[in-house]
């Protein structure tokens, strides 16, 4: 039976945008403006609504301890200087002039948060945000490892860092290194298993089983649904493996029937059927 654009939007959708931890740490933000985070880059906030489309996640995970001013909430004294807060903001050809006085604006905001507090771990995560969007991926690696020196029990400034080198420096073994890390720092957390998969599904140890190890690991840890159709997906489209794809799918669509989503279970049903 093919596979409808709507199933697979569906299914498409579970993988990239529903990343449930022991019961729902991970939620999305709806971030319709003139511009919005990039996907994958992990904020420290706990508001949010739900949104399909153009949405950034927002933390609240277990065992992130978040410090402000002299809390002794896991904080430090770094070892490591205060990034320069009056760093140049250059903009690529693609920035609009408006687009520019938007990030500018954020940027100077919260530098001057930080300037006033520089102990502020969340003000850190959103500079690197930002300083990645201009394109500044220096300027967003000093950032999240102020984060990382400031609070080293965290494990969101050690993931934002394996993404950072991962998509945009390529550097794998050290994006390898920062997923592991986090990992030490909170094995429940999600994403960083499915980041793990992809950097060994896409970018480095192709050739080894560390996708499947991975991402098998993540399923015993967290029994999370995405990790299981990650993995279904890999047997099918890499692998070409039906039988274990079919095993994972099946998995995936029993535990979607189990917490009621009983659109995603009909779409991993037709998955299912499809399989030769």
């Amino acid at each position: 039976m093919p596979i409808n654009s709507s199933t697979q939007r569906i299914i498409g959708l579970a993988v990239a945008a529903l990343f449930l931890v022991a019961g729902g740490y991970v939620v999305y933000q709806d971030v319709r403006e003139e511009e919005s985070l990039t996907p994958g880059d992990i904020p420290s906030t706990t508001t949010a609504t739900s949104s399909e489309e153009n949405s950034s996640p927002v933390i609240n995970a277990p065992g992130v301890e978040y410090a402000s001013g002299n809390s002794s909430n896991g904080a430090v004294t770094p070892s490591i200087p205060v990034p320069d807060l009056d760093r140049a903001i250059v903009f690529g050809a693609e920035f609009s002039p408006e687009a520019q006085d938007i990030m500018r604006e954020k940027i100077l905001s919260v530098e001057g948060e930080l300037k006033s507090d520089p102990s502020l771990f969340s003000g850190w995560l959103a500079l690197g945000i930002y300083r990645k969007q201009t394109g500044d991926y220096e300027g967003a690696r000093q950032a999240w490892e102020y984060a990382e020196a400031l609070q080293p029990k965290n494990n969101i400034s050690y993931l934002n860092l394996g993404i950072l080198y991962h998509s945009y420096l390529k550097d794998f073994p050290k994006a390898e290194q920062y997923f592991l890390t986090s990992l030490e720092k909170n094995p429940l957390f999600v994403q960083t298993y499915a980041e793990l998969g992809d950097l060994y599904r896409y970018s480095y140890k192709k050739d080894t089983t560390a996708t499947v190890d991975i991402l098998k690991q993540g399923i015993e840890k967290t029994e999370n649904v995405n990790l299981m159709i990650q993995l279904a997906k890999y047997y099918k489209e890499v692998k070409n493996d039906s039988a274990n794809a079919k095993v994972y799918f099946e998995q995936a669509r029993d535990t979607a029937v189990k917490s009621g989503d009983t659109k995603l279970a009909e779409a991993l049903e037709v998955e299912i059927a499809a399989l030769k």
